[in-house]
């Protein structure tokens, strides 16, 4: 038995982590007050630690790729059920999620959208062509372009307008069509 410098509970040699320098090889914080302090030191050090995390991620990227490879192997089609699910329940938040992903990959600012707002873009006629079936998310500076995803970059487009606009400016898909139809 010993007793916890911090809480100052009395508990068994196995509720405290190892430590060389002690005399009795024992810690001399219990192991529920040094994870409390963790938390403590994570939460006012958070940028701290999310640059760290992040560091590492970029150092150990293929170590991570191939556990995670492996895992999936173990685990086949753990992922793929629960994502039919949440496609098939969410299916605007998934698109949503996957734009955010592309953003960030392209280094672009994101923000999150709200369910409301997906709604309402969704529920607008084509910005183009005025057709309200087969509406689609546009951006109007396009992730491609370093564009924002954000409600203030986005407009409803159908389909057919959004794959031919593609990765052009929404000013540029405009003087096209018109020199176009002239």
């Amino acid at each position: 038995m010993k007793v916890c410098k911090i809480c100052g509970e009395e508990k068994p040699l196995d509720d405290y982590h190892k430590a060389r320098d002690n005399r009795d090889g024992k810690d001399s914080r219990c192991k529920a007050c040094v994870k409390i302090g963790l938390a403590k030191w994570k939460k006012e050090n958070r940028e701290h630690v999310k640059q760290r995390d992040k560091d590492y991620r970029k150092e150990h990227k293929e170590d991570r790729t191939e556990y995670n490879k492996q895992w999936h192997k173990d685990h086949p089609g753990h992922k793929l059920e629960w994502e039919r699910e949440n496609r098939k329940k969410n299916p605007e938040r998934y698109r949503n999620k996957t734009r955010r992903r592309r953003a960030k990959l392209a280094e672009c600012e994101t923000f999150y959208i709200l369910p409301k707002e997906l709604t309402r873009l969704y529920n607008s006629p084509c910005v183009t062509c005025g057709t309200t079936e087969g509406i689609t998310m546009d951006h109007i500076v396009p992730v491609a372009k370093r564009g924002r995803h954000s409600i203030g970059n986005l407009q409803p487009m159908c389909g057919s307008c959004n794959s031919s606009k593609g990765d052009t400016l929404m000013v540029e898909f405009v003087c096209y069509n018109s020199v176009k139809e002239d």
